[in-house]
């Protein structure tokens, strides 16, 4: 059942870069979005770490934050559940916890500190990290 979500998930995934591509709205190849042909933003990864039980008050909240960055938002991302870490040493499970990268959304924003800013209002559990996607 999980690698049927997580097929189902790429798909999709896929499908909204064609999309996008095809719509000239985005760049799958070089991370940036194209707004009106004029100005070009840049795109960012919020990672979201920590994890608490989701109560109706912090489900509430990221809804609140969801919808006040409808304008920016790329990919809504997702949660994760458990992962594991795979190097040299070996491979490792990764339980969620507070030191936990458990989600992620992609946005548009013209620099670091707007999309840092956007950030900031983020009902994050223990913190966020504000990522830019290289370009060309």
């Amino acid at each position: 059942m999980e690698r049927g979500i997580l097929v189902q998930r790429a798909m999709n995934f896929n499908y909204l870069a064609l999309l996008a591509t095809l719509g000239n709205t985005h760049s799958a190849l070089s991370g940036k979005r194209v707004i009106n042909k004029e100005r070009t933003v840049k795109k960012f990864v919020f990672l979201h770490y920590g994890f608490e039980k989701p109560t109706p008050e912090i489900m509430a909240a990221w809804g609140k934050w969801f919808e006040s960055m409808k304008d920016n938002i790329i990919d809504m991302g997702g949660h994760f559940r458990g992962g594991r870490e795979i190097s040299k040493a070996g491979t490792r499970d990764l339980p969620l916890g507070l030191e936990s990268i458990t989600g992620f959304t992609i946005v548009s924003a013209d620099s670091l500190d707007a999309a840092e800013k956007m950030a900031q209002s983020n009902p994050y559990i223990l913190s966020i990290r504000v990522y830019e996607v290289m370009s060309k």
